[in-house]
């Protein structure tokens, strides 16, 4: 499936932008860096398609990243594909049963491997990713502000960026209201999981979050219901209008901010299942 150009329009990500400093200069030196614009996100998209498909052994060495230069600094996302895919297979076969695991154990995926002793490899993703939704705890990131949305050529965008120390402090907000609200538990955890992975990056990183293809699927959706496409999206506001309203107690308006923000991406993820 191919919609408005991209190889996986399903797709939306969550990317960590770390400075220069924070690679070794033998990583900087062999580094592959693609400008963080729409069209470099495409161009990740069939690069790591083709190579998984293909296993093509010449190019799975290259180190790639998406960059950007903020106030005259250099900011760098690796790609790792490889450590990525190898995180992903261990979770599908947690999760599955043998006679699907071994339709994740051909050869070609196997060896997609993260070399360990490799001074370029890092030791963890800089991106995580979601299929035909986006978890409410992203949004807590950010706030209205940090939107950049629009149309270049036939592709619809949404992104959102902000400074990694202010996202922190925002994500660490939603976590106390989270765990004083629900206690301990799989959201609390889930924030948790998210707020320790961010904290393991240099504090003066950026953060993104993509929407990806999905920013057309529910461009499209929104336009359909009479509202003006991604520009009349509220996720971000949503999400923190049901924060706040559970801080001071408010359980109906923090249910009904909820519900007005699953509804807009329940309607996108049923795009999963149709024809």
């Amino acid at each position: 499936m191919i919609l408005g150009g991209r190889a996986t329009p399903y797709i939306a990500s969550l990317r960590v932008y770390e400075p220069a400093r924070a690679f070794s200069p033998s990583f900087l030196k062999d580094l592959v860096s693609y400008p963080a614009t729409v069209e470099g996100f495409v161009k990740e998209e069939f690069f790591n398609l083709r190579r998984l498909v293909l296993s093509n052994k010449a190019e799975d060495n290259d180190l790639r990243a998406f960059s950007i230069t903020n106030d005259g600094a250099n900011f760098y996302c690796p790609w790792n594909t490889p450590l990525r895919v190898r995180e992903s297979l261990a979770l599908i076969r947690e999760s599955y049963s043998l006679p699907m695991r071994k339709l994740f154990s051909l050869p070609e995926i196997n060896e997609l491997k993260v070399n360990e002793n490799n001074s370029n490899s890092t030791s963890r993703a800089n991106l995580i990713s979601e299929t035909w939704l986006i978890p409410p705890r992203w949004f807590s990131l950010f706030s209205k502000g940090d939107c950049l949305s629009g149309k270049r050529g036939e592709k619809v965008f949404v992104f959102y960026r902000s400074n990694l120390k202010y996202a922190l402090e925002r994500g660490n907000r939603a976590l106390a209201i989270i765990r004083k609200t629900f206690g301990p538990g799989p959201l609390t955890g889930e924030v948790e999981e998210l707020m320790s992975w961010l904290a393991s990056f240099d504090p003066e990183s950026l953060i993104e979050l993509d929407y990806g293809g999905l920013a057309e699927l529910l461009d499209k959706l929104l336009l359909a219901s009479g509202e003006m496409g991604v520009a009349s999206d509220t996720s971000v506001d949503d999400v923190w209008e049901s924060l706040e309203a559970l801080e001071i107690g408010d359980g109906v308006r923090a249910g009904s901010a909820y519900e007005r923000l699953m509804g807009r991406w329940r309607a996108v993820s049923s795009l999963e299942h149709a024809n």
